[in-house]
């Protein structure tokens, strides 16, 4: 079958050849060579069938026979199951990016029935601090940011509500088809209730939100298709703007394909009205609100023609709109000559049964297995290519996951709820015999140890210190009266924005993402914050000294231990060992040992003692307590998930 696929894709494109040559094209066609058609990520998964495995009592999921047989292949065995604190603490940062509350510890210890795992991550999905948490990944993988960036920096005053539909929609489940079918042309889709209005014309604002600065049009079309292909299929067009791709099947006839469908888009009226409003239509929320949101629209509608090495004063010949040969094939139904395509292209890639809506799925499942295990099943998340430097570690497992994916109606919850609980997930993450034999963790014998993401360290240390607003959604930049440009780019007025940012106790993926200019920026910097120029998805997961002298020194750290202190010290407790328990369950998500209870008060004594009788007594103790909450944020226990 697959060779007769070759042999019709040859034939066709002889016969576009021979079609072109009347019409005066002398390009030669594209015929891409039988092992790039082959490539694994550009066929159409089926549903594998589960392997077999010695261990019958291991698996809980269908994954978990995928991961044991291949273990089992290679003489190894999985490491024991974490311990039930562990889960609990490793499950509420992954779905929440928080730390689980003693009143979340003790719930769940009290609940021994054999499935309360299973209702523990029911109540986390549930949870709005789901959609937050994922939403922050999300954006990442789609570079967001509240500002152009560059000389200009120019704010987007109305970007939050995009971050805002993003986070409503992961807590609503919306399905992952639809998500992405609203970002690429939900003003095209047909008109719904007043809900679905809002939801798919803001979606359509991250084809809006590069850094573009007064580009030309050509420069912002190769953006949104680069971020596109990246994040969607997990191939960069765009790379084939001025030659073919180096490195995969794809063409420059096929970037101009595509990227004619974002030049008939309209996305470049720059009102310039005050207030930073670029880009944007009027839209009615249901209860009747003249609001302004970034969209696009279908503009100017037109075929592109091949801009020889990226010229635009070097033109070749027109390329009809139509999507990339390799995943698509030759015959292609052609884009209505009045429609930019917009709406097919994401039809198309959200298609079961077509190369790229697998591949999308492909993508996405590996983009939460990685969130997950801090590695994807596919190592780089962002290139699903021929050039890929390895395949997937567990190429039927990817498979299955991405077909069960589609089959449950594109669902992320479902794929969450599947992945937590399997004996893979749950897995401790310490290491035994098997490092010198796969010392990367690439057969997933265990756990990965996973350090905390900047957000997750603020936020959980706002959280236990009992500062974080929990208010969901809104504008910072508005809040704070930023909407000239001037505020971005003025150093001295930059510097008042970021004494703003310090007094707003929100979670940090409410506060406005500056290009160039970081809020927080000793925090976000040191633990790897992308910077949003270009789509992500795989951020930086360094460990260095800067990190340590940073959760040493800084002012916010120290703050906070002293409202943890303030607390601990204000409740209602029989004596100081039942106060240092209360911070090991709020600051580690577990209870003490005996000799650590007498480490901590050894501490808190030396440190009294250390002030003389020079000081308020009182004021010494919540001193001296203020000093141990912040050696225990500092505690390599607290900033890791094991």
């Amino acid at each position: 079958m697959t060779n007769h696929r070759h042999l019709w894709s040859a034939l066709l494109a002889l016969i576009a050849f021979a079609t072109s040559l009347c019409a005066g094209n002398t390009s030669p066609p594209f015929v891409p060579q039988p092992h790039e058609l082959a490539h694994w990520a550009f066929q159409i998964p089926t549903e594998p069938v589960l392997p077999q495995v010695e261990d019958t009592a291991w698996p809980r999921q269908p994954i978990d026979y995928f991961v044991l047989a291949k273990l089992e292949s290679h003489q190894l065995r999985p490491a024991p199951q974490a311990d039930r604190l562990t889960l609990l603490r490793r499950a509420t940062f992954n779905l929440t990016g928080l730390s689980p509350t003693p009143v979340d510890i003790e719930s769940y210890l009290a609940d021994d029935a054999p499935n309360a795992f299973a209702r523990a991550v029911d109540r986390l999905l549930d949870s709005p601090h789901y959609g937050e948490q994922f939403g922050r990944h999300w954006l990442d993988v789609v570079r967001y940011a509240d500002c152009l960036g560059g000389p200009s920096n120019f704010p987007f005053a109305n970007a939050y509500r995009y971050r805002d539909y993003v986070i409503a929609a992961l807590n609503r489940d919306k399905p992952f088809d639809r998500f992405v079918r609203e970002q690429i042309a939900g003003d095209l889709l047909p008109a719904g209730e007043p809900d679905v209005e809002a939801d798919r014309m803001i979606a359509t604002s991250i084809l809006q939100l590069g850094p573009y600065n007064n580009q030309p049009e050509m420069d912002v079309a190769a953006e949104q298709l680069g971020m596109v292909t990246r994040a969607l299929i997990g191939i960069n067009i765009a790379c084939a703007r001025c030659h073919d791709h180096p490195y995969e099947p794809l063409p420059t006839e096929d970037f101009y394909a595509l990227a004619g469908i974002f030049t008939s888009t309209y996305a470049e009226e720059r009102t310039k009205r005050q207030g930073g409003h670029w880009f944007e239509r009027e839209l009615i929320l249901p209860g009747g609100e003249k609001i302004m949101v970034l969209a696009v629209k279908d503009g100017t509608i037109g075929n592109l023609k091949v801009h020889h090495r990226g010229d635009p004063e070097n033109l070749g010949h027109e390329v009809s709109r139509r999507f990339p040969v390799i995943l698509a094939g030759s015959e292609q139904e052609p884009i209505a000559a009045d429609r930019s395509g917009r709406l097919e292209l994401a039809q198309w890639l959200t298609r079961s049964d077509s190369v790229a809506g697998a591949l999308n799925a492909r993508v996405i499942v590996n983009r939460v297995w990685r969130w997950y295990f801090g590695a994807g099943l596919v190592r780089d998340p962002n290139n699903f290519g021929v050039s890929s430097t390895e395949g997937p570690s567990h190429p039927t497992l990817l498979d299955w996951l991405a077909v069960r994916f589609m089959a449950d109606g594109w669902s992320l919850k479902s794929l969450h709820r599947m992945i937590l609980l399997s004996s893979t997930y749950q897995q401790s993450a310490a290491s035994g015999d098997a490092p010198s034999l796969d010392p990367d963790n690439r057969l997933l014998w265990r756990q990965n140890r996973q350090r905390m993401e900047a957000e997750e360290i603020r936020d959980s240390i706002l959280l236990i210190s009992g500062q974080l607003e929990l208010t969901m959604g809104g504008s910072l930049l508005a809040k704070l009266g930023l909407g000239n440009p001037d505020d971005l780019t003025n150093k001295g007025r930059l510097q008042t924005v970021h004494d703003h940012f310090g007094a707003i106790m929100q979670r940090t993926i409410y506060r406005p993402v500056i290009r160039g200019e970081m809020h927080m920026a000793e925090m976000m910097e040191v633990f790897d914050f992308p910077g949003r120029e270009e789509a992500g998805g795989a951020r930086t997961n360094s460990t260095t000294a800067p990190q340590s002298l940073l959760m040493m020194n800084s002012p916010f750290v120290f703050e906070h231990a002293g409202h943890t202190a303030e607390a601990v010290l204000t409740e209602s407790f029989p004596n100081d060992d039942a106060r240092v328990r209360q911070l090991y369950k709020k600051i580690l998500g577990r209870a003490p040992q005996p000799e650590e209870i007498a480490a901590a008060l050894d501490y808190v004594k030396s440190v009294e003692a250390q002030a003389g009788d020079q000081t308020d007594p009182q004021v010494q103790r919540i001193k001296s307590w203020q000093i141990l909450c912040q050696a225990m944020f500092m505690f390599n226990e607290f900033v890791y998930i094991d």
